[in-house]
């Protein structure tokens, strides 16, 4: 496992390193290469911009007019692949180490409303076709399918530390207002291996500790829950936070202890602490709500992201 820096760091302690102002609309999504050593965002001004992450600064830029871009993922190979923004078939696209386009993979028939990648470069999808696809990037090949048949909104997708669960959040076609999570075997595609009822509104976002163990439920709502990873049962609910706008998700230190999410009030970035749900430490300096966040292990910092992305930086 990498060198973890971040586990030694006191989120108390976080300051605005340094601050980007590279797009015009916010930014729907970010991720960091394996190494850490570079991080990617994407936005709704349909431009992807590299930055490289020990210096704070842009290193290039790829824009994407035609099919728009989110979900923002890097592979193990350094690679990215994003989901489209425009038309009404879901289309994931990657790009090489060099920025050029490789593959195009046209895999659901309304658009694309998650993605995660595994450490064997394979990438698992969902769309609002209530579709979940895993392909394997190293064949460009279908490996399993499965339609959700009791699915209504957008599904969530998720893998595990190990990337041999899969998780599926969405709300019930009866119950639009509660929320199942279900577990899936990677190599069995067909049944889920255990289902919880999650009573929340619709989630928005899955993230998951690097041991396992805990994980975040963002939703649309100004409600973020902690659960056992293992289990389902729940940690602790978080409610202090102005999620209005219904797009802020969270992003869940590696090491599970806290959890940040911006709030419209102050447009400001909360950090909790994931078991006692105690605001901890409130980063103010974004124009808008910064409604993508996530952790560096490599480098021991946290950035958001509105329409410009900061670096925090602890002391």
């Amino acid at each position: 496992m990498e060198e973890d820096i971040l586990s030694e760091i006191d989120p108390k302690t976080f300051y605005a390193g340094s601050i980007a102002n590279d797009n015009l609309k916010t930014i729907n999504s970010l991720d960091f290469s394996e190494d850490g050593s570079t991080l990617a965002t994407a936005s709704d001004d349909d431009v992807i911009h590299f930055y490289n992450v020990s210096s704070a600064t842009k290193e290039r830029s790829f824009y994407e007019r035609a099919y728009g871009v989110s979900n923002i993922k890097f592979t193990p190979k350094k690679n990215i692949i994003y989901s489209n923004t425009k038309g009404q078939i879901g289309i994931i696209r990657e790009l090489n180490a060099d920025r050029s386009l490789t593959s195009s993979f046209q895999l659901h028939l309304k658009p694309i409303t998650s993605i995660d990648i595994s450490l064997y470069n394979t990438f698992v999808s969902a769309g609002r076709d209530n579709i979940i696809n895993i392909w394997d990037l190293n064949s460009n090949t279908l490996i399993n399918s499965l339609k959700i048949p009791d699915s209504v909104g957008d599904p969530i997708v998720k893998y595990d530390p190990s990337c041999t669960v899969v998780f599926v959040a969405h709300p019930y076609v009866s119950y639009p207002n509660r929320n199942c999570l279900k577990l899936f075997d990677v190599k069995m595609l067909k049944e889920p291996f255990a289902t919880w009822d999650i009573n929340t509104p619709q989630i928005t976002n899955i993230d998951v500790s690097d041991d396992g163990r805990i994980m975040s439920l963002s939703t649309d709502a100004s409600y973020l829950k902690i659960i056992d990873a293992l289990g389902g049962s729940g940690i602790q609910e978080i409610r202090s936070y102005d999620n209005s706008c219904k797009i802020s998700t969270a992003s869940l230190s590696p090491d599970g202890k806290y959890v940040a999410i911006g709030s419209e009030i102050h447009s400001s970035l909360k950090i909790f602490d994931a078991e006692s749900g105690f605001c901890v430490n409130e980063l103010i300096g974004h124009p808008r709500i910064p409604c993508k966040s996530i952790w560096s292990r490599e480098y021991g910092l946290l950035v958001s992201a509105c329409y410009n992305v900061i670096f925090w930086l602890a002391v």
